[in-house]
């Protein structure tokens, strides 16, 4: 809904695509084939970036857990991204 709502470029490319979303989350299998791209597009823009499969060490990667429910606190982080990202807010710092 993110990417539609910015009209943002998505990439074509189904191969493209998946290989990209393979680099960036560990279970890119998971995803709808429809929603790849629009993932792919909100994760390159940074408005996301997935939970790390280890906390303790984020170098093991990340998933992004299609399934799971989205917390009031992470809307509110994407958001403020978007916002900084449109001037509209002040640049976050990570």
């Amino acid at each position: 809904m993110l990417a539609k709502a910015l009209n943002m470029k998505l990439e074509t490319d189904a191969s493209k695509v998946k290989s990209a979303l393979q680099k960036a989350f560990m279970d890119e299998g998971t995803m709808d084939f429809y929603a790849a791209p629009s993932i792919l597009a909100i994760q390159k823009k940074g408005f996301i970036q997935g939970s790390p499969v280890d906390i303790n060490d984020p170098k093991r990667g990340y998933v992004f857990q299609p399934k799971a429910r989205l917390l009031r606190s992470d809307a509110a982080i994407i958001i403020a991204k978007v916002m900084a990202d449109q001037k509209k807010l002040p640049k976050l710092l990570s």
